[in-house]
């Protein structure tokens, strides 16, 4: 059965855009008038002809009346709907190459525990919300004790506190360790007992990479609820600006994925990557392809090659500074060439989570038999960069899709990072400027930690390695062009040209000058529809 797609993908016949600043293909913003038609960028129109640039109309003649754009194509402009953006910054829609949205969908049905500030208040938290819930169990997410004084994990004893009956879990925020009640673990059973020891605590709780996910899986949430969170999920993105993005799938919530997809009113561009065995790809994509939901696409799958710096489960070649482990790798270097094997000889991607600069080894390897022109392969995080990992990068065939808001959240003096690889190596993570320079590849995403390329675009010009800072439009053109340019993930957007894609977002500042705290999204456009409200005190908004 194929499901309806959202109605809200219907397209405006014409509109006119007057009165906005456009960022152009160049990396500057000029005043002029977009006109729009059938979802589409037919036009770009500068306010100044004689100014140099790239925006133009149809043909490659420039013109000072917007209208004169609209005559052309054979339309009467008085007819076609016109409005003012009152100077507002007109860029491309921001892209979000790696995210979440389920997490996001399920965000009501879970407790946050974000604002936890201790142990003992990740317990309380999860008390006085379970009090409230008429659920199989309880779980809560995204506690970070990095930013705690006392950064002492919760632990069984307490989840057990919070309720003996049912499992309670609480994840961390970098989801690769949480921790389980009694019960919970229990339920884990065989399968926690056949893992290796790093990876399950019994005494503790304590849970990492797979066994915390199979946890995951056994406190699922309701289908159907699950379904019905996607609308506001994509939403939310909306009001960031956020107009596509390359999504993170597990195969066991799919089904509620796709239903809640199709059922949402809210447009969005989704290239997804799913969590499985390459052998049973082609399997997924003709379930994904009979749905018939307008611009999803499954383009290849993800696999796992180490854990996270917060967990102290990446691998790395050095041991952590504090716990003298040096992290784990999460599959053999024999499986990984032959999982790459598979994507590339069937042309599907594959994404590699690699953060320590021990798994960027293993990758380098896997990839090294594969031909350079391959663009079927990237790497989420890529964050323990030497000179042995850079210097393998320039030669790979792989693009990397990289997280400049974990840069400004734990990336600076005293923070997570230099706790955990001391200032020696914290000085050579993340190192954008030096990865552009060397000409390799990459975008940018923000693993749902928090969404929103606007807080993600201060920690890539903010860098706390001030050598490793980009400019703003070398960081924007990674949540808008480059995006497009990249393995499966073209399309005709990300630059605001004639013949591209209407998916736009209206800034009230200048990015490339004003300070990006102070900068906020007006608008939001998809296929020529604005998808958001209009900001207050914008009135042509």
């Amino acid at each position: 059965m194929r499901l309806s797609h959202r109605a809200s993908f219907l397209v405006v016949p014409k509109i006119l855009l007057k009165n906005a600043h456009v960022y152009s293909a160049s990396g500057v913003f000029r005043r002029g008038t977009l006109l729009i038609s059938g979802g589409r960028i037919e036009a770009v129109v500068p306010d100044d002809p004689a100014a140099p640039g790239d925006a133009a109309s149809p043909g490659g003649k420039r013109s000072t009346d917007p209208a004169s754009a609209v005559d052309s194509q054979g339309a009467d402009a008085t007819s076609s709907s016109a409005m003012d953006l009152e100077g507002g910054y007109v860029l491309p829609g921001f892209v979000d190459t790696h995210l979440h949205l389920t997490s996001m969908a399920l965000k009501s049905l879970r407790c946050d525990l974000a604002g936890a500030i201790s142990a003992g208040d990740v317990r309380d938290r999860l008390a006085a919300w379970s009090r409230g819930v008429d659920a199989p169990h309880v779980m809560g997410v995204e506690w970070d004790e990095s930013e705690w004084e006392d950064a002492a994990y919760p632990t069984r004893e307490a989840l057990d506190a919070v309720d003996a009956k049912r499992p309670v879990l609480a994840r961390r925020i970098c989801g690769h360790v949480g921790v389980a009640n009694t019960v919970l673990l229990s339920r884990l059973g065989e399968l926690a007992a056949g893992l290796d020891a790093r990876l399950v605590d019994s005494a503790s709780g304590l849970l990492r990479e797979h066994a915390l996910w199979e946890a995951g899986r056994l406190c699922a949430p309701d289908a159907g609820r699950l379904a019905a969170g996607f609308e506001d999920a994509i939403r939310e993105l909306h009001a960031l600006g956020i107009t596509a993005i390359h999504d993170i799938v597990g195969t066991d919530k799919l089904d509620a994925y796709l239903k809640g997809i199709a059922a949402s009113r809210a447009p969005l561009r989704i290239d997804m990557l799913l969590v499985t065995e390459p052998r049973d790809f082609l399997r997924f994509r003709k379930v994904v392809e009979e749905k018939g939901i307008e611009d999803l696409r499954l383009v290849g799958i993800k696999c796992f090659l180490d854990g996270s710096l917060g967990g102290q489960t990446a691998a790395l070649n050095r041991p952590y500074e504090a716990s003298g482990d040096s992290g784990v790798l999460l599959i053999d270097s024999d499986g990984l060439r032959d999982t790459l094997r598979q994507c590339y000889d069937n042309d599907f991607m594959c994404a590699m989570h690699a953060i320590g600069d021990r798994a960027i080894d293993q990758a380098m390897d896997a990839l090294s038999g594969l031909p350079r022109t391959a663009t079927h392969f990237r790497l989420e995080h890529c964050e323990v960069v030497g000179t042995r990992q850079l210097d393998a990068l320039k030669e790979a065939p792989v693009f990397l899709s990289l997280q400049p808001n974990f840069v400004r959240k734990w990336g600076g003096p005293g923070g997570l990072y230099v706790r955990r690889l001391g200032a020696g190596r914290h000085a050579r993570m993340n190192p954008f400027r030096t990865l552009l320079e060397a000409g390799v590849n990459f975008v940018f995403g923000s693993d749902g930690m928090p969404p929103g390329p606007l807080y993600g675009l201060r920690g890539a010009t903010h860098h706390p390695i001030e050598r490793e800072r980009l400019t703003p439009g070398e960081a924007i053109d990674r949540y808008t062009r480059i995006p497009y340019t990249v393995g499966a993930h073209q399309r005709r957007a990300g630059v605001l040209e004639a013949g591209q894609r209407a998916d736009l977002v209206v800034l009230d500042k200048n990015p490339l000058e004003a300070d990006v705290e102070s900068v906020q999204v007006l608008r939001t456009m998809i296929a020529g529809r604005f998808v958001t409200p209009r900001a207050t005190g914008k009135e042509g908004l």
